[in-house]
């Protein structure tokens, strides 16, 4: 093995020196599960495969003595059918020369880029074992842990580009401007967020009925929007932001706070009613006094806002959507009423959002079919 080693570097040696040097100044991200074997588990039996889920690694017992293995370049575990006497397990690792799955860590495209030419890499161990639990709760801790790692990973890559915020400060000295029985778009979790929206010295504090709390910071507003309840079922008021945040584990660069006006589905019954129906009548004097409160309620909880922002010296204006200069297009998979207001053209009813900068327009092409 050894002789198989030396060889190897000498072969890589000459071809590769012109491209360890350019590569030797790159930042290569190591999988270190540990830094020595002092830092080993203390409890790894000498032949059995161990799983220390703490340190994201697994033992495996390789000519007597126990072997660690990141998790990281497990490609994937197989437990064979067992025949009579025995149990298999087989390991499969990520090894120079094959075509990386969607899998594969960023670190470890990194390593095998890295010392592909240089090393010997384990591509596959078989295991036997005649007692079949052993094997059996190996295959799902280590699958577990391969679960836990994707998880991680997912997260580390989805928070890898966001720019803290600055924190809240709360407003003390004076009445603080307040919505209650919101609901917020998207949701941080369930099927439905409510809760209260509230004002304050440097931005927004969004406090579900769950006790979980979003900040929007006046500073990271791009584009603030109030959308009334004219012929639409909600009424909103909705942040286009510059710099996303982490809502229900994925990021977003729009936050919207609304109230139903009337149910978006309405359940049709049997029964014949007449136009002249005076519950209907009274129905319908009530669903636009509903409306009307609504719109002022959102209208006045605009307007102080953007008197708190002037006040502590940041740029907040409202822009309303022109329902009359709207036209119906297909942005992702249904057709919407998309909408122009002075800076933006939207479509805040449907998800996904679709808020477009006209200053980001350099041309637009208005196509007449007949």
């Amino acid at each position: 093995m050894r002789q198989k080693i030396a060889v190897r570097r000498n072969e890589c040696r000459s071809s590769g020196s012109q491209q360890g040097l350019s590569s030797s100044h790159k930042n290569v991200a190591e999988v270190n599960a540990y830094h020595s074997a002092k830092e080993y588990p203390g409890d790894v039996p000498p032949s059995e495969i161990f799983v220390d889920m703490q340190g994201q690694t697994f033992f495996a017992p390789i000519n007597g003595a126990q072997v660690p293995f990141h998790i990281s370049m497990v490609k994937n575990v197989v437990q064979p059918d067992p025949d009579r006497t025995a149990t298999y397990l087989r390991l499969n690792f990520f090894t120079p020369g094959q075509t990386l799955s969607k899998d594969a860590a960023p670190a470890t495209t990194k390593l095998i880029e890295e010392h592909g030419q240089s090393s010997m890499f384990i591509k596959e161990m078989l295991y036997r074992s005649r007692e079949s639990q052993r094997l059996t709760a190996a295959y799902r801790m280590i699958q577990e842990l391969r679960k836990r790692f994707r998880q991680h990973a997912a997260k580390a890559a989805e928070e890898a580009d966001l720019i803290p915020q600055e924190k809240l400060v709360k407003m003390r000295d004076q009445r603080i401007p307040r919505m209650a029985d919101l609901t917020m778009r998207p949701f941080i979790s369930g099927k439905k967020t409510m809760g209260t929206l509230e004002a304050h010295t440097n931005g927004l504090r969004f406090t579900s009925k769950k006790h979980e709390i979003v900040d929007v910071m006046f500073a990271n507003i791009k584009h603030s929007l109030f959308q009334p309840c004219e012929n639409e079922v909600m009424v909103l008021v909705h942040f286009n932001l510059r710099n996303p945040l982490l809502i229900g584990k994925k990021k977003t660069h729009d936050v919207q706070f609304f109230t139903e006006v009337v149910d978006a589905s309405v359940a049709l019954d049997g029964a014949r009613r007449s136009m002249y129906d005076p519950d209907e009548l009274d129905e319908e004097q009530r669903e636009r006094q509903l409306r009307k409160k609504l719109n002022e309620m959102f209208k006045e909880f605009c307007k102080k806002l953007e008197r708190i922002a002037k006040i502590h010296h940041f740029h907040l204006e409202f822009d309303i959507p022109y329902r009359d200069l709207g036209f119906h297009g297909v942005p992702n998979r249904e057709m919407v009423l998309i909408q122009p207001t002075v800076r933006c053209l939207v479509n805040l009813t449907e998800t996904p959002f679709l808020i477009v900068q006209l200053d980001d327009v350099s041309l637009f092409i208005w196509v007449l079919l007949a």
